[in-house]
């Protein structure tokens, strides 16, 4: 019998003994389509292939725990082959009171959590994007996450951090949306630095008429002025003494 729950999806317990159910309470669970995590059925009845095809169209539950019955190989064979996710069924000895019934009506119209979005805001603006690019979100088993080589005893990896290391990965599209320092650059350039129309006196040019600065009176190109003049050659100041001598004695420094 177990045998039958080979490769079935998300099951933690499985408790099988002596319990009958009737078809009223399996009807009124077929009709709930909201997420339920608890379920409390206490009819006495014995299931058959006809009951569990009630549970065809049942959403999101996660454990299935038969109490006080035996239930044969084909009933569970059908039943897992139903396109339905199981997330939790519980069937007990309690009888279903109207109470129950009534909170359960409450949350068949749930379909989403909603909370402020002040407590948690980087979290708020994952999920809002995930849930604009429909990504469908499914966390896995930590079993099912292999641990990493060399590390015998080691424990499986979290999944809560390999989650949210793949879930911010997909979010750096929406967290840096602003431009980088060349582009804020391209789009508001420097504007250039005025030119002064003041003309340092540094680069001012001598004229080869103008008088040449050293005082003589003599034009700059007869004087200072001219070509390839060395120490040894005559002063154009017309003193007839070596440049060199001239300048030793600052006449033209």
């Amino acid at each position: 019998m177990l045998q039958v729950f080979d490769g079935a999806d998300r099951l933690e317990a499985l408790d099988l003994s002596a319990n009958q159910i009737t078809g009223r309470c399996l009807k009124y669970f077929s009709h709930s389509k909201n997420e339920l995590k608890l379920l409390g059925l206490a009819e006495t009845n014995i299931v058959n292939d006809e009951m569990l095809q009630i549970f065809d169209g049942a959403s999101n539950l996660i454990h299935l725990i038969l109490c006080n019955n035996q239930i044969k190989g084909d009933c569970l064979k059908y039943f897992l082959n139903s396109k339905t996710s199981l997330n939790e069924l519980i069937l007990h000895n309690n009888k279903i009171k109207e109470d129950v019934l009534i909170l359960l009506s409450k949350f068949e119209n749930l379909k989403d959590l909603t909370i402020d979005a002040n407590i948690a805001p980087e979290n708020h603006h994952i999920y809002e994007e995930l849930r604009r690019r429909g990504t469908n979100i499914e966390f896995n088993y930590r079993d099912d996450i292999p641990a990493q080589p060399n590390f015998e005893n080691q424990q499986s990896r979290d999944v809560g951090n390999d989650y949210y290391t793949e879930s911010t990965q997909s979010q750096e599209e929406y967290y840096y949306t602003e431009p980088t320092f060349q582009q804020q650059q391209e789009e508001s350039p420097v504007p250039p630095t005025p030119k002064s129309n003041t003309t340092s006196r540094a680069e001012a040019k001598i004229g080869r008429n103008d008088p040449c600065p050293c005082g003589s009176s003599k034009l700059y190109k007869q004087c200072h002025g001219k070509p390839h003049i060395t120490e040894n050659d005559p002063c154009s100041c017309g003193s007839g003494r070596p440049y060199k001598d001239c300048l030793k004695k600052g006449l033209h420094g």
